[in-house]
């Protein structure tokens, strides 16, 4: 009835009122409520401004719609949204805790998604606004995981935050963000489930933590005290890999969060790796070290003045033939105290073969030009240097220097 009476109103010349019809129609009114398996229409034009503080896309003052929607199980949900005619923007909000998760562009500027663990009965708010205060027509549908189990009352339950578990110094642990809440007031990683470790340094050095996600993870890691991050990482490698490096103290604590792009959540492992700064290496025993912020050495083989740089030593068990290998940039300087016996360039390649003497003491420095804030590895291993992997197209090994 009411499509014959746009039709009919459009036929009489009445196209103000058509407008004002057909855009009471697509707005969806407070209230309206999402259900899975079917999907919501409605346009943000004329809608309030600030409904909520959304927190991506620059979207916080847009004109905002919102439909709510109740979880029929526990599980795992993601909301998604279409646009046609603006760049849209995409929460999902738990009125007793705030944003649980926010995305903007979702492979194009007119879709976005939001994944966010709900408990039965649990009831959100989904908040469609726009990118820079932009407007328009959209299309709103939600789909549910499988029924999962559900552990103790968290604070997207409307609890109280579990605290922050120990992360010891080279540890591997496992996490779960599921049904967690965000941590409050961080910067790094973005609103959505969160998990808290606290890392407490026992001496000055360098630490390197990484996650490896069954989902779409996030690491930050915050000092004590802070809400700043000092780190931040969304993927490293795939985009269920995280990994950030800092420089610690001792006594300081860190805080160590995982939490996931746009709202994902799932499990983990979150591993700590205490980084070399230099010092002694063995065969067959790869160094992990960081990339640093200083220069102890003078600099050589081409390496800028200035050049940030890392220093170890080797002791031969036995003459024979040594592959020296690492994935660091920058250029890479064997010495035995009285000359040069490689100088090689990272950017071509990242080995260098020589045949050395037991008893004697060998230097190896990493010029690394600038800090990349990475960490790399250094390792040494006897090979025989007719080995295929060592020789090139002229089928003459490489960099091989005999003493």
């Amino acid at each position: 009835m009411i499509a014959a009476l746009v039709i009919a109103l459009g036929a009489s010349g009445c196209s103000f009122v058509v407008s004002t019809i057909r855009q009471a129609l697509e707005t969806s009114s407070p209230g309206t409520t999402l259900v899975e398996s079917q999907r919501v229409r409605g346009s943000t034009r004329g809608g309030p401004s600030g409904l909520r503080a959304i927190s991506c896309g620059n979207a916080a003052g847009s004109p905002m719609r919102s439909v709510v929607f109740v979880a029929p199980r526990s599980a795992t949900y993601v909301f998604e949204s279409a646009t046609t005619d603006y760049d849209g923007v995409l929460s999902v909000w738990d009125p007793s805790t705030g944003e649980l998760g926010c995305n903007d562009d979702h492979s194009s500027t007119r879709a976005s998604q939001v994944t966010v663990p709900l408990r039965e009965g649990q009831r959100v708010e989904v908040v469609q606004g726009g990118y820079s205060g932009a407007a328009g027509s959209y299309e709103l549908w939600v789909n549910g995981g499988a029924a999962v189990a559900t552990t103790a009352a968290s604070a997207s339950d409307g609890g109280t935050p579990e605290p922050p578990q120990v992360l010891a110094a080279s540890t591997t642990v496992q996490g779960d963000t599921r049904f967690r809440a965000p941590v409050v007031g961080i910067d790094c990683p973005p609103v959505g489930p969160m998990q808290e470790w606290a890392f407490t340094a026992t001496e000055d050095g360098a630490q390197m933590f990484q996650v490896q996600a069954d989902y779409d993870a996030y690491l930050g890691v915050v000092p004590e005290g802070s809400t700043t991050s000092m780190a931040c990482n969304d993927d490293h490698g795939d985009i269920t890999r995280s990994q950030v490096v800092i420089d610690v103290v001792a006594g300081v604590t860190y805080r160590v969060i995982v939490g996931g792009l746009s709202g994902g959540s799932g499990t983990y492992t979150l591993t700590s790796t205490s980084l070399a700064t230099g010092g002694p290496v063995t065969v067959g025993q790869p160094v992990f070290f960081s990339s640093g912020a200083v220069s102890s050495q003078p600099d050589r083989c081409g390496a800028p003045a200035g050049s940030v740089d890392r220093t170890f030593t080797f002791r031969p068990p036995a003459e024979a033939f040594y592959a020296i290998q690492t994935d660091a940039p920058g250029w890479l300087v064997v010495s035995d105290g009285r000359r040069t016996l490689a100088c090689v360039s990272l950017a071509a390649q990242h080995r260098a073969g020589l045949a050395l003497k037991p008893g004697h003491r060998y230097e190896i420095v990493i010029e690394l030009g600038a800090s990349d804030g990475g960490a790399h590895f250094l390792s040494v291993e006897r090979i025989a240097p007719e080995a295929p992997e060592w020789r090139g197209e002229s089928s003459a090994p490489i960099d091989v220097v005999p003493l």
